[in-house]
């Protein structure tokens, strides 16, 4: 199951659950996450050992969607498995990622300065 919590008025916390193949909670979720003034997205995937395609290709999208609209997203609680495939990917080089929603909430305010 897919959650989200907001960290301030800024940050939308997207928790991916372990059945990342129903794509439309995740787009839900992140639709009203831009349609509630949203624009910084840091996604936990930390319920997740490995990442299908279509999920990877759904985060590219997003991912621009966002920046797009002056927003950013991070990645965080990546499995070994998951930053392999980001590495032979290439995305590792598009993703900003972190360890925890602390690192990952204070990188947003970096970059505000």
């Amino acid at each position: 199951m897919h959650k989200s919590y907001k960290l301030d008025n800024q940050v939308l916390v997207v928790e991916i659950g372990n059945d990342s193949t129903d794509m439309r909670d995740i787009h839900k979720i992140f639709e009203e996450g831009l349609d509630s003034g949203c624009n910084n997205f840091i996604v936990d995937l930390k319920n997740l050992k490995t990442i299908n395609t279509r999920l990877l290709a759904y985060l590219v999208t997003f991912f621009v969607k966002i920046r797009n609209k002056n927003g950013n997203m991070k990645i965080i609680n990546l499995h070994r498995e998951i930053m392999k495939i980001l590495q032979i990917t290439k995305l590792i080089n598009i993703f900003d990622i972190y360890d925890t929603v602390e690192e990952a909430r204070l990188s947003f305010i970096k970059n505000e300065q």
